[in-house]
């Protein structure tokens, strides 16, 4: 007959590690005070980073009208009222934009503007360089503001549609290498990632729900 373990020998029989001993009350408020503390340090951090933002914002956008007056004073460019509430929602708005998307935003504040004003306005803003357009290959032309001395990529999700902007310093670096070791010099690019989301497409909870 095969001996029979001790007590001491069942976890090690079984193959399971015996559980921890419990922490003390103490440790346990020490866990709980590190935890909070996390949490309070993301929460300022976050409220920091977004007043600076907004401050850098504020700022970027007193520029951004500068050099639209300068520019479309040197071109003999009429400034109107309408034109400024677009060119206003435009640089006020992250992200990308349709022409519809646009036109929704500006209607909020005069509804007299119409679909012709807003392309005619962001295709002045596109040929002057504060736009880039975008083509994600759904056939519709977007727009995203054109900042000095930034480069950016994309993600775009083929199910729900989201489009996520991202930067990478190694792969700007390769982009460069690659082209300069073919005796290029790199003038502009654009990289787009087409994905579909991790959850299946009934799932994603960014999908637009159908009515």
């Amino acid at each position: 007959m095969g001996s029979v373990p001790g007590p001491n020998c069942r976890g090690r029989a079984s193959g399971k590690s015996p559980p921890p001993p419990p922490l003390a009350e103490s440790q346990l408020i020490r866990v709980r005070f590190c935890l909070l503390a996390k949490v309070a340090i993301r929460v300022l951090l976050s409220a920091m980073n977004k007043s600076i933002d907004k401050l850098k914002h504020g700022r970027d956008l007193a520029e951004l009208r500068r050099r639209l007056d300068d520019y479309m004073a040197r071109k003999g460019l009429r400034s109107t009222t309408q034109r400024r509430l677009v060119t206003e929602a435009f640089f006020r708005t992250p992200g990308h934009l349709s022409i519809e998307e646009l036109l929704q935003k500006v209607r909020k504040k005069d509804p007299k503007v119409g679909y012709a004003t807003v392309y005619r306005t962001m295709k002045m803003l596109w040929e002057s360089g504060f736009a880039h357009e975008r083509h994600f290959g759904d056939g519709v032309t977007r727009y995203e503001l054109a900042h000095e001395d930034e480069h950016h990529d994309h993600i775009i999700c083929l199910d729900c549609g989201t489009i996520v902007e991202f930067e990478n310093s190694k792969i700007e670096e390769m982009q460069e290498r690659l082209v300069r070791d073919r005796g290029f010099i790199l003038s502009d690019h654009k990289l787009e990632l087409y994905c579909h989301c991790e959850l299946a497409a009934t799932e994603c909870p960014r999908r637009p729900k159908r009515a």
